[in-house]
């Protein structure tokens, strides 16, 4: 079972760089000024993406076995009230990267109990 989902992101991610590569094509095409700058932006963002993202995917690993689920329950869960939302709001405003950093982030909260208002607020 687990071979056919990697089998099945794998085609995702060929089918997506293919559409990319069609769609690049395409504005080379139609936009030759646009597409220089469209390269440009694609490969900019994919070295950010890969210079980030892997030490994200580390941290949220430690995070996942160093924070305990019942201080995230009482934090940041359904009985935490006000001192949750300013937690919440402290947490989102600390200098954690571009926005697609916030989404693995805002899973493990609510994975370890937080209520939806509070990851909202993140």
């Amino acid at each position: 079972m687990k071979q056919e989902t990697m089998a099945g992101n794998f085609k995702k991610l060929v089918l997506f760089l293919g559409l990319t590569a069609i769609i690049l094509i395409l504005m080379r095409y139609f936009f030759p000024e646009q597409s220089a700058v469209s390269v440009e932006v694609m490969k900019n963002y994919s070295i950010e993406i890969a210079l980030i993202f892997p030490p994200v995917l580390v941290l949220m690993g430690l995070a996942d076995v160093w924070i305990p689920e019942d201080m995230v329950k009482n934090y940041l869960g359904k009985t935490s009230g006000w001192k949750g939302i300013l937690l919440s709001l402290f947490l989102g405003t600390l200098p954690t990267g571009p926005l697609f950093i916030a989404f693995p982030v805002a899973a493990e909260m609510l994975k370890k109990g937080a209520r939806i208002s509070n990851v909202v607020v993140f």
